[in-house]
């Protein structure tokens, strides 16, 4: 399990925030192309914020994926595969801005 300090350590980590970025803007792009959903106007705005700043959004985003993997170790976190680190933004934006 990671400390909090290497939690806080984490959060600066430019290649861990970059991959969020890229996370970020897919699910944007995504969330662009939906049609209908009971929050697409919250969401499709959330989007395009989103994509005018992907790294302002990751830095925001990234906390929420380190605390829900708080119990991870520091090597588990940095070694994260692409889709984990897609999957567990996607959930992070739903749960703040609605799920389609």
């Amino acid at each position: 399990m990671a400390t909090l300090e290497e939690l806080h350590g984490l959060a600066g980590s430019g290649d861990l925030i970059n991959k969020v970025a890229a996370a970020i803007a897919i699910y944007a792009y995504d969330i662009l192309q939906e049609t209908t959903g009971t929050n697409l106007e919250a969401r499709q705005g959330w989007a395009k914020g989103a994509l005018a700043s992907p790294h302002a959004e990751a830095e925001k985003q990234w906390i929420y994926v380190l605390a829900k993997n708080n119990a991870s170790t520091v090597a588990q976190i940095t070694n994260a595969t692409d889709a984990t680190i897609q999957t567990q933004l996607e959930e992070a934006i739903d749960k703040q801005h609605g799920a389609a």
